[in-house]
C-alpha cells in the first residue's frame, strides 16, 4: 500500500466562491471600460447617418428648386392635407409648388425616390385614399437613428384635414388618421410669423424663396436642421402630432422651426425636463438627441454640427436669408 504522504490530492470539480467573484469582478471592469467606447462608436455612426439624411434632403430641395423655380414651401395652412391636381387621362398627381397644401417634406418626395408615396400608391381609388397612404408611409431619410421614438402615430383631430375637398370623405375632420413622424425641420425664419427664412408658408398667399433671394451667403444660411423632441413619449403638444407632411401657418410646428433667441436649440432630454416642469411645448426649437451638438444643413448643401450653446445672435442671423448680418465659419464652430 502506498503511503498516505505519496497520494495525489483529489482534483477540484469547480471554482471556489472567491475565484468566481474575482472572475465576475474582472468581467464587470472590462465591460465598464469597453461599454463607453461601444456607445461612442454607435453614436458616431448614428450621427453620420443623420448627417447623410440631411444631405439627401438638401439635394432633393435643390432638385426641386431647379425644376419648380424655387425651394419647397411650408404648405398652405394648419392641418392642410396633400391636395391633388385634376386628373389628366388616368394620372393623378399632387399639386406642385406654392399651390400644394402639404409641407416641404411631402413636396420633395419625388426627389427622394418616393414618387409612389407622393402619388398615394397604385391601390388608391380616391384622393382621400391617396392622403391616407401617403401620410402613413415613413421615409428612411426623415428619422434620426439616435432617437428612440420611431413608429407611426395615430390621432383623432377635429380640424384635420382643413382642405374643403375632403369634407364628407373617409378622412373628413374628426376622423382617426395615422401619420409618419419626421425628425427634421425647415427653417421658417428668425421667429414665428416673420417668414424671413428658406421654407415659408402660403397661409397669406403666394410666398416663395429662390436661390437668388439668399443675400447673406448660402454657406451661412440655414435650410434644414434637426428638431428638438421628447425622446421617449413621442408627440410634443402641437409641435409634433401631424407627421412629416404637415404644413405651417401659426401653430402647427411639425416640420418647421425658428432661430429666434427665444427658441434656442435644445437637447432632447432638456425638452423632457421642460415638459415635466409644465411647459406646453418647446415653442419651435431646433435640437437633437445627440450630445453636445445638433446637425444642420445650409443652403449650399453643406452640413454643420452646431452647439446647443451657439451664440444667440449668431443663431438668429443664420435663420434669415437677407438680414444683412455677417456670419463667419468661426461663429458656427462648436
Amino acid at each position: 500500500m502506498r503511503p498516505a504522504l505519496l497520494r495525489r490530492p483529489a482534483r477540484r470539480a469547480g471554482f471556489t466562491l472567491i475565484e468566481l467573484l474575482i472572475v465576475i469582478a474582472i468581467i464587470a471592469v472590462l465591460m465598464a471600460l469597453t461599454l463607453p467606447a461601444i456607445m461612442k462608436a454607435r453614436e458616431a455612426a448614428n450621427r453620420t447617418t443623420c448627417l447623410n439624411n440631411l444631405r439627401q434632403c438638401g439635394i432633393a430641395c435643390r432638385h426641386y428648386h431647379d425644376n419648380v423655380g424655387y425651394f419647397p414651401t411650408a404648405g398652405a395652412s394648419d392641418w392642410a392635407a396633400p391636395n391633388y391636381a385634376p386628373a389628366v387621362s388616368s394620372t393623378v398627381t399632387p399639386f406642385i409648388g406654392w399651390q400644394q397644401g402639404a409641407g416641404w417634406a411631402f413636396q420633395i418626395l419625388p426627389y427622394l425616390d418616393a414618387e409612389l408615396v407622393w402619388t398615394g400608391g397604385i391601390d388608391a381609388a380616391t384622393n382621400a385614399d391617396r392622403v391616407v397612404n401617403s401620410l402613413k408611409s415613413p421615409h428612411q431619410y426623415y428619422t434620426c437613428p439616435s432617437r428612440s421614438r420611431s413608429g407611426l402615430r395615430t390621432y383623432t383631430n377635429p380640424s384635420f384635414p382643413s382642405n374643403p375637398e375632403y369634407a364628407g370623405t373617409a378622412i373628413a375632420p374628426g376622423t382617426t388618421f395615422t401619420v409618419a413622424p419626421i425628425d427634421y425641420a425647415g427653417c421658417n425664419g428668425t421667429g414665428p410669423g416673420k417668414q424671413d427664412g428658406m421654407i415659408v408658408s402660403q397661409s397669406g398667399g403666394r410666398a416663395v424663396v429662390k436661390l437668388s433671394s439668399v443675400k447673406d451667403g448660402q454657406s451661412h444660411t440655414l435650410l434644414l436642421g434637426e428638431k428638438a423632441a421628447d425622446p421617449l413619449s413621442g408627440p410634443i403638444g402641437n409641435e409634433d402630432d401631424m407627421g412629416y407632411a404637415a404644413a405651417y401657418s401659426s401653430v402647427n410646428l411639425n416640420a418647421i422651426r425658428f432661430t429666434s433667441s427665444a427658441h434656442l436649440p435644445l437637447q432632447d432630454f432638456d425638452v423632457k425636463r421642460l415638459l415635466a416642469a409644465g411647459a406646453k411645448d418647446t415653442g419651435g426649437a431646433f435640437g437633437a438627441a445627440h450630445p453636445a451638438t445638433w446637425n444642420a444643413l445650409m443652403v449650399d448643401g453643406s452640413t454643420r454640427q452646431l452647439a446647443y450653446t451657439i451664440d444667440a445672435k449668431v443663431f438668429t442671423y443664420i435663420g434669415g436669408i437677407a438680414d444683412g448680418h455677417i456670419v463667419t465659419d468661426p461663429d458656427l464652430a462648436p
